[in-house]
Protein backbone atom coordinates (compact mmCIF):
# COMPACT_ATOMS: atom_id res chain seq x y z
CA UNK A 1 0.00 0.00 0.00
CA UNK A 2 2.82 2.37 -0.78
CA UNK A 3 0.87 5.02 -2.74
CA UNK A 4 -1.87 6.07 -0.28
CA UNK A 5 -2.24 9.82 0.21
CA UNK A 6 -2.53 11.40 3.62
CA UNK A 7 -5.82 13.31 3.34
CA UNK A 8 -5.02 15.53 6.33
CA UNK A 9 -1.93 17.09 4.76
CA UNK A 10 -2.27 16.63 1.01
CA UNK A 11 -3.77 19.71 -0.71
CA UNK A 12 -4.66 17.68 -3.82
CA UNK A 13 -6.97 15.45 -1.79
CA UNK A 14 -8.44 18.43 0.04
CA UNK A 15 -9.09 20.30 -3.24
CA UNK A 16 -10.77 17.36 -4.91
CA UNK A 17 -13.08 16.91 -1.94
CA UNK A 18 -14.06 20.54 -1.25
CA UNK A 19 -14.00 22.24 -4.67
CA UNK A 20 -16.59 20.76 -7.02
CA UNK A 21 -15.95 20.64 -10.74
CA UNK A 22 -18.53 23.33 -11.56
CA UNK A 23 -16.47 25.91 -9.65
CA UNK A 24 -13.67 25.53 -12.16
CA UNK A 25 -15.66 26.73 -15.20
CA UNK A 26 -15.67 30.30 -16.46
CA UNK A 27 -18.45 32.53 -15.21
CA UNK A 28 -21.14 33.36 -17.73
CA UNK A 29 -22.02 36.62 -16.00
CA UNK A 30 -19.75 39.64 -15.88
CA UNK A 31 -18.69 41.45 -12.74
CA UNK A 32 -20.38 44.58 -14.12
CA UNK A 33 -23.71 42.71 -14.25
CA UNK A 34 -23.22 41.46 -10.70
CA UNK A 35 -22.44 45.00 -9.53
CA UNK A 36 -25.56 46.31 -11.26
CA UNK A 37 -27.73 43.64 -9.66
CA UNK A 38 -26.20 44.30 -6.24
CA UNK A 39 -26.84 48.04 -6.60
CA UNK A 40 -30.46 47.36 -7.58
CA UNK A 41 -30.95 44.96 -4.67
CA UNK A 42 -29.46 47.49 -2.24
CA UNK A 43 -31.80 50.17 -3.54
CA UNK A 44 -34.83 47.91 -3.13
CA UNK A 45 -33.65 46.94 0.35
CA UNK A 46 -33.49 50.59 1.46
CA UNK A 47 -36.98 51.24 0.04
CA UNK A 48 -38.41 48.29 1.96
CA UNK A 49 -36.54 49.35 5.10
CA UNK A 50 -37.92 52.89 4.93
CA UNK A 51 -41.42 51.55 4.38
CA UNK A 52 -41.11 49.12 7.28
CA UNK A 53 -39.81 51.84 9.62
CA UNK A 54 -42.64 54.14 8.54
CA UNK A 55 -45.25 51.45 9.16
CA UNK A 56 -43.72 50.66 12.54
CA UNK A 57 -43.94 54.34 13.56
CA UNK A 58 -47.52 54.57 12.24
CA UNK A 59 -48.71 51.51 14.17
CA UNK A 60 -46.90 52.64 17.31
CA UNK A 61 -48.70 56.01 17.07
CA UNK A 62 -52.01 54.25 16.37
CA UNK A 63 -51.54 52.04 19.41
CA UNK A 64 -50.76 55.05 21.61
CA UNK A 65 -53.84 56.86 20.29
CA UNK A 66 -56.06 53.86 21.02
CA UNK A 67 -54.61 53.53 24.51
CA UNK A 68 -55.23 57.21 25.28
CA UNK A 69 -58.82 56.98 24.01
CA UNK A 70 -59.40 53.84 26.11
CA UNK A 71 -57.91 55.54 29.17
CA UNK A 72 -60.24 58.54 28.77
CA UNK A 73 -63.34 56.31 28.64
Amino acid sequence: MGNIRNSKNDPAVFTSIWIPEFDRKLAEISLAEIAEINAHNASVFWQWREQALGLRAFYRQLQQTRQSITAKN
